[in-house]
């Protein structure tokens, strides 16, 4: 009988813990900043992704990101313009958007896997996926506006935040998955 109370403590906290990461990760459309010369702006989501997916793991990460993205075609403005439904989907960022999810889980299967969890493990998986969110984002925006300009304007100017983003989680990670 203990057990099963200990079990179900647990499976409680998981999902309070999930509740509160798809709710912070919802309200942080928020805090973006417009770039003029691109249409996709400086965000925190592809950080609190990976970061999440690093410590819950490939399924729960990616879980996450699917979630995020259902909230927003349902009709919840969540996402960075605060715009919302199925349409968002075929839009020039939504590469981005679905890049969360493949990110999420790739980098939660790397943590799995990890071995020696040193900064600079921590440092080279993160930027994995935030170069994999990047990249699919630009795969998106180039039918709109062809590839060279979708790496000049959806990858370039992202480099040193997604730099400094997954150098700051890096040290904030724990050194212990969940």
């Amino acid at each position: 009988m203990q057990t099963v109370l200990v079990a179900n403590r647990t499976k409680v906290k998981e999902i309070l813990h999930f509740a509160f990461f798809l709710l912070v990760i919802s309200l942080t459309p928020s805090i973006k900043i417009f770039l003029p010369f691109t249409p996709v702006p400086l965000v925190l989501q592809n950080i609190a992704f990976l970061s999440y997916a690093a410590v819950y793991g490939k399924k729960k990460g990616a879980l996450l990101a699917g979630a995020y993205i259902l909230e927003g075609v349902l009709g919840l403005p969540i996402f960075v313009a605060a715009n919302s439904g199925l349409a968002l989907l075929m839009s020039p960022t939504a590469g981005y958007i679905l890049g969360y999810v493949v990110s999420s889980y790739l980098v939660g299967y790397l943590f799995e896997k990890i071995k020696i969890n040193s900064f600079f493990i921590r440092f080279f998986y993160l930027l994995i996926g935030a170069m994999l969110i990047d990249f699919l984002g630009m795969l998106f925006l180039s039918v709109y506006i062809g590839w060279k300009m979708a790496f000049l304007l959806g990858v370039m100017p992202f480099l040193w935040g997604d730099l400094l983003k997954v150098y700051i989680a890096s040290f904030l990670l724990p050194r212990e998955r969940k």
